[in-house]
């Protein structure tokens, strides 16, 4: 399984690197004919993985509440997540998967 935990952890990381030039504006903006954005889509990974390797599981979230519900499925962004927030969610997109591999070695979490 550590495998599939890493090769995740390098996906997004490659994904981090494809937004690294974007502005907050093209983060926060919602194309015409779709629902979310890309920060939304970003913050929906996070919620998602934690949802089910945690939540489901019975286990506690590892990311404050605002990251998990918000952005759920069926769900769309309500606000403009500003800088220092996109930053933070940036941190949590990888942290989060680092977190996972150590609960995940630990016995907290299966995957």
């Amino acid at each position: 399984m550590d495998n599939k935990i890493e090769q995740i952890k390098k996906f997004r990381f490659f994904l981090i690197n494809q937004i690294k030039k974007l502005s907050d504006g093209q983060l926060n903006k919602i194309p015409d004919g779709f629902n979310n954005n890309i920060i939304w889509n970003l913050t929906h990974l996070i919620s998602a993985q934690q949802g089910i390797c945690y939540l489901r599981a019975g286990q506690t979230a590892v990311v404050p509440e605002k990251y998990i519900a918000p952005f759920f499925t069926n769900t769309k962004p309500e606000r403009v997540i500003e800088k220092q927030e996109i930053e933070e969610i940036k941190g949590l997109f990888i942290d989060t998967i680092d977190k996972l591999q150590t609960d995940f070695e630990r016995k907290i979490v299966t995957v």
